[in-house]
């Protein structure tokens, strides 16, 4: 993916990242990225700027109903990523090497996002079954993903 035309650096960082504004919305952004961005009408892209890879893995929260336990991510990844199929490439891999007894669901959400949803009980292989996804899929991407939250079981 390639930064918009209209986004333009501010000459500042925050968090080891440079920071930007979009000259149309006057929106401070600290991703060239950022959903804000990529979802709007006036997106262009800037042909000075090389294509970005990334993935952003955002924990969205855990919920317990009747002794099932529910966790969430939000998975946005760049176009190279999205065209690759590495989200997909890589839960039928973490499938095939981690049997679980929990519900594990990929489902797409937006042009460039996905929602993961993990639901079971007990010591089900849940767990073992996401830490196995996110470490395959950042191992396959060469160190693309970047996680945002964790679940309360590793922290």
């Amino acid at each position: 993916m390639q930064r918009c035309k209209y986004l333009k650096s501010i000459g500042k960082r925050a968090g080891g990242r440079e920071l930007y504004v979009c000259e149309i919305k006057n929106v401070r952004l600290g991703s060239p990225s950022a959903g804000i961005c990529i979802e709007c009408e006036n997106y262009e892209p800037d042909p000075e700027m090389p294509a970005e890879n990334f993935i952003y893995l955002n924990w969205m929260g855990d919920s317990e109903t009747m002794g099932v336990f529910h966790c969430s991510w939000d998975i946005f990844v760049s176009d190279d990523v999205l065209k690759r199929k590495d989200v997909e490439t890589i839960k039928r891999w973490t499938d095939s090497i981690v049997k679980t007894s929990g519900k594990i669901n990929l489902n797409k959400a937006g042009k460039r996002g996905y929602e993961l949803e993990i639901a079971g009980r007990g010591r089900d292989n849940r767990c073992t079954w996401c830490t196995s996804f996110r470490t395959a899929l950042n191992t396959r991407t060469k160190n693309l993903v970047e996680q945002c939250g964790a679940c309360r079981f590793e922290k």
